[in-house]
């Protein structure tokens, strides 16, 4: 009785998501032995059984996209915070992994929606799809499941922007669902499940670019040029209004007044490219999409807005050059402190080196005292490329 007037659990929920993970490898087929194409087409199928077909998306959410092979979680975030801060009065941010939770992927307002919240959209998504299975049409695999889900969260919440990171590669990616998006975003482009995308940087491209879209605005970080040359190409071929590269966020200006320069919430020397590439799109995002209260991202002098630049500061993001204390209320000790970083390519594995070895020089100078690492790779990755940028750590 106590249960039914809670309602289904968490625990509920994630035993039936786990019915839907694959345990084939990402070379393999998907979804019921189909093509990774076919997987991608049948998105369209379930939006529609779930109510919020291609129309409908694309007249109810306003979306700016975020492909790119590492900086692209960083990126949306700062996206989701800048337009808060600047007076977006509801954001959508649709991320993956998450790092705890599985609420962490879908986010209003920057918070993960609550435990409640989760489990009444999980079911409502989840019996509209079970209800219209087919024989032909199945019910979709985990990432897809969660991202349909995302989208449904979006459209019934009615958000004013939403953000949306690719999951992998862009082109059939199920978050490849929007007609018309208000502005695409590509980041750093690297080598990452070359057995899907290509084992070139402009076959690597050439799937990220697939989220482009005719008539709709796109930004680039600096890419290599293999790489530019090939997004060049297909933001021709897919007729994008524009493809431009962003600038650095120390290239801003700042408002007069403002003492101590800007400091992001995210550490990291290299976040300054993630979080310009986020104040262009947030820029084009705010000029086009029509958001009421939603103020100017860059002002008329070119400097940063106060709003944006407290976006930037405040955006906090799990996992990403984040340095804990251990507990000591926890039975944790007063002189351990954790460095953690979510980097799984080699570039951001380099990236992840000297963010910790400025934050280690800065807390604790000629200190000889021991430093011990914890590393971990999934068993697709090659561990010996990805530990040789941390053996300079050693020092």
């Amino acid at each position: 009785a106590e249960r039914a007037r809670r309602g289904p659990s968490m625990e509920e929920v994630k035993a039936k998501l786990a019915t839907l993970i694959s345990e084939k490898k990402r070379s393999a087929t998907p979804d019921n032995g189909a093509s990774w194409e076919q997987a991608y087409l049948s998105t369209f199928d379930c939006l529609d059984r779930l109510g919020i077909g291609r129309q409908t998306l694309s007249e109810k959410l306003k979306v700016i996209h975020i492909a790119g092979t590492k900086g692209k979680g960083s990126t949306s975030a700062f996206c989701e915070s800048i337009l808060r801060h600047s007076g977006c009065k509801k954001t959508g941010l649709f991320t993956s992994p998450h790092l705890v939770n599985i609420n962490e992927r879908i986010r209003l307002n920057g918070a993960p929606i609550s435990d409640e919240k989760f489990c009444e959209y999980f079911w409502q998504v989840w019996r509209l799809l079970e209800d219209s299975c087919t024989e032909t049409q199945g019910m979709p695999t985990y990432f897809r499941f969660l991202t349909l889900m995302g989208f449904y969260v979006f459209v019934k919440e009615e958000v004013d922007a939403a953000v949306i990171e690719v999951g992998l590669g862009g082109r059939i990616d199920s978050t490849n669902v929007v007609d018309e998006p208000v502005v695409c975003g590509i980041a750093s482009l690297g080598f990452d499940h070359t057995e899907l995308l290509g084992d070139t940087l402009a076959k690597i491209a050439r799937e990220k670019a697939g989220i482009f879209k005719r008539g709709v605005p796109a930004f680039t970080l600096g890419q290599e040029p293999e790489a530019m040359a090939s997004l060049e190409q297909c933001a021709a071929e897919r007729a994008v209004e524009f493809l431009r590269p962003s600038r650095a966020v120390g290239e801003y200006g700042l408002q007069a007044g403002r003492g101590g320069g800007l400091a992001l919430g995210i550490p990291g020397d290299h976040q300054a490219a993630n979080a310009g590439l986020a104040v262009s799109l947030c820029r084009t995002f705010q000029e086009r999409a029509g958001v009421p209260g939603l103020a100017p991202i860059v002002e008329e002098d070119g400097a940063l807005s106060e709003a944006c630049a407290r976006g930037l500061e405040l955006c906090r993001w799990p996992g990403r050059g984040q340095i804990e204390r251990d507990n000591v209320e926890d039975g944790g000790a007063e002189n351990i402190t954790f460095y953690l970083d979510g980097a799984h390519t080699k570039e951001s594995m380099a990236c992840c080196a000297a963010w910790y070895q400025g934050a280690t020089g800065r807390a604790l100078g000629s200190s000889q005292g021991e430093r011990w690492l914890m590393f971990n790779c999934m068993r697709e990755r090659d561990p010996n490329v990805l530990f040789e940028p941390l053996l300079c750590c050693s020092a």
